[in-house]
């Protein structure tokens, strides 16, 4: 692969093309630098996971789940439904992905994953629609819990942006020099700015989101 540099077009990054990049530049983002700036507007915290039995009717909530078996696929008029079943051993619950069909390919049945979306119910039939979903590391402290809600556009999905922004960090993050002189940071208790732009959008923990932000504030100043 060619050099990447910080103006280097989108569309050149691996996982990226000719398609996605016209639908970054919706977003204003054009080039690496742009991504690397293209900040998180919140963030989800997936580590107060609840288990089943404690899910609750029209709330937003994460919790751990296997997928209990192979998910159905329907196809009706060029729309697309996925049905699963999750199970965390103290009951069941219904999960629907509506015309998101290469979402099947990523779910494994008798695999544990996080899960996160808003909870409806049916008398006694708990059920969660398109929700978001990652799969349990084994190595949990590998496994980041705070996820980037990034703004969107169409076509472009949760999933795109954060592969995407995971590309131009790996790639651009060394490319970055420090604007901040060293005296100043440590006045300011100011963390370097590969950490800032690493934890902005690769956060383990919120504490980290904030001394990014702290540093970011500083930046634009």
């Amino acid at each position: 692969m060619a050099e990447i540099r910080l103006d280097t077009p989108v569309q050149f990054l691996p996982k990226v093309g000719e398609r996605r990049a016209k639908q970054l530049e919706k977003l204003g983002v054009y080039c690496v630098y742009d991504l690397l700036t293209f900040f998180p507007r919140r963030y989800e915290d997936w580590s107060e996971c609840v288990p089943l039995f404690q899910l609750e009717h029209d709330k937003e909530q994460s919790f751990i789940a296997t997928i209990v078996a192979t998910p159905k696929v329907s196809r009706n008029r060029g729309k697309t439904t996925i049905f699963a079943t999750l199970s965390d051993g103290t009951c069941s619950i219904r999960a629907v992905w509506f015309n998101q069909p290469y979402l099947a390919e990523k779910m494994v049945a008798g695999e544990e994953y996080f899960f996160h979306g808003k909870i409806t119910r049916d008398g006694f039939t708990f059920q969660v629609v398109n929700p978001v979903f990652d799969q349990r590391q084994k190595d949990e402290e590998k496994h980041s819990l705070i996820q980037p809600i990034y703004p969107l556009t169409a076509g472009l999905k949760q999933g795109h942006i954060r592969a995407i922004v995971n590309v131009a960090l790996d790639r651009a993050l060394p490319l970055l020099s420090e604007v901040l002189p060293l005296f100043f940071r440590k006045e300011q208790k100011l963390c370097a700015i590969r950490y800032a732009y690493e934890k902005i959008h690769r956060p383990d923990t919120m504490e980290e989101v904030d001394i990014a932000r702290k540093y970011l504030v500083f930046e634009e100043l």
